[in-house]
């Protein structure tokens, strides 16, 4: 191997555009996300998350006038522009944005069970996903039952794990039981 070839090895200058990177934790804190011990603020920008994850799968929406009133509600007026949806198809994570460069919520798909939106991954999340350092799903039983998904709000985020059966009696879900974990900014009432 020559000294060209070292350097491109070393600084990644083969990595092919749509290869993506080995994720083997995310810890959502009241303060961020930890990607394989790496701080990801939200909100961020997608660019971000590319340069660690690698370039993910873009799926653009069209969104009706009523979708746009509601998400203007929550986001504030002129912010919803450009809904574009990212996944990362082998890792098992997908990001929404509001306007194509800006996340607006960070999800980690647990079972291909459940819904099936077409943003999402192909593939389920293989890594370890703590809260706060705990694992998850001791986390999330605890979180306040919503019926259709457990919520648990967490400094500035809100963290939604959403069921893959709704009709399960609560005391018998397993890890199993859980389709998707979302973690959003919290709404801010005014």
């Amino acid at each position: 191997m020559g000294f060209a070839d070292h350097f491109k090895k070393l600084f990644g200058v083969n990595k092919t555009p749509h290869q993506t990177a080995v994720i083997n934790s995310i810890d959502i804190t009241g303060s961020g996300l930890y990607i394989n011990g790496t701080p990801v603020d939200m909100p961020t920008h997608i660019s971000a998350l590319e340069k660690l994850l690698g370039k993910p799968r873009a799926e653009k929406y069209k969104t009706k006038e009523e979708t746009v009133e509601y998400l203007e509600s929550v986001h504030g007026k002129g912010m919803i522009v450009n809904r574009v949806n990212y996944a990362w198809d082998d890792l098992g994570i997908y990001c929404y944005t509001n306007n194509g460069t800006v996340l607006s919520a960070f999800g980690i798909r647990l079972s291909k069970q459940g819904d099936e939106y077409k943003h999402y991954p192909k593939a389920e999340f293989k890594g370890t996903v703590t809260i706060e350092g705990k694992p998850w799903f001791g986390v999330m039983n605890s979180a306040e039952d919503k019926e259709v998904f457990r919520r648990l709000e967490l400094g500035c985020y809100s963290i939604i794990a959403d069921y893959t059966d709704t009709f399960d009696e609560p005391e018998s879900r397993t890890e199993k039981s859980y389709a998707t974990i979302e973690v959003n900014l919290k709404q801010v009432s005014t």
